[in-house]
């Protein structure tokens, strides 16, 4: 076969494979389970999206999966439902936030435990800002910083109050949907909730 002719060939097969529709494929999952999975994907990708994502801080793929997971677990079904999901999954991640602003601020002050430690000790010996400094024992040190597993008064009112204004928020959210779809299986629904937590003092 001469050269010319397997360029014909060449050509026309790639031709046709140009020409030819593809096949219809169904694409995405088939289950409800699978479907439940991705309710919110229109909800938190594009322009519009209201993901609540620190950038640098926080991941949107970490934030994608845990509101595909709420969804998965509530297996929300119309409107209303998939936008309640969206606020329950959002406050979940507000939650998952405080947790780790709590580790951070206890970290910082198992950090400054020396550096406190050497001022207060220098301070009572008069020799703070001289060459004599007089530096904690390693012991001492440690016990100092057992001591620190929480974080300082100051943090611990901040983590109380936005720990449980997000609970209150979580536990109506959680209570209006439960309350949407028993409505939408024809089974009714309890007009109110016993919210039996405390606001920490302010």
């Amino acid at each position: 076969m001469g050269t010319d002719n397997k360029k014909a060939i060449l050509q026309n097969n790639f031709s046709a494979k140009e020409a030819a529709p593809e096949p219809a494929r169904r694409r995405g999952p088939k289950t409800r389970k699978g479907r439940a999975a991705v309710g919110l994907n229109a909800r938190t990708h594009g322009i519009t999206s209201n993901a609540p994502v620190i950038p640098l801080m926080e991941s949107e793929d970490e934030w994608d999966d845990h509101a595909a997971g709420v969804a998965a677990s509530l297996q929300p079904e119309g409107y209303l439902e998939v936008v309640l999901a969206e606020r329950i999954a959002n406050v979940f991640w507000r939650l998952r936030r405080i947790t780790r602003y709590e580790t951070a601020a206890i970290m910082n002050h198992i950090a400054e435990t020396v550096e406190d430690m050497v001022i207060a000790v220098n301070y009572s010996a008069g020799t703070l800002g001289t060459d004599k400094l007089i530096v904690p024992d390693e012991a001492e040190v440690h016990a100092a910083q057992r001591n620190r597993s929480l974080p300082p008064s100051s943090d611990m009112e901040k983590i109380m109050r936005y720990e449980t204004h997000f609970h209150r928020q979580l536990v109506q959210l959680l209570h209006e949907f439960e309350a949407l779809q028993a409505r939408r299986r024809g089974e009714s629904s309890p007009l109110a909730r016993l919210d039996v937590s405390v606001a920490s003092a302010p």
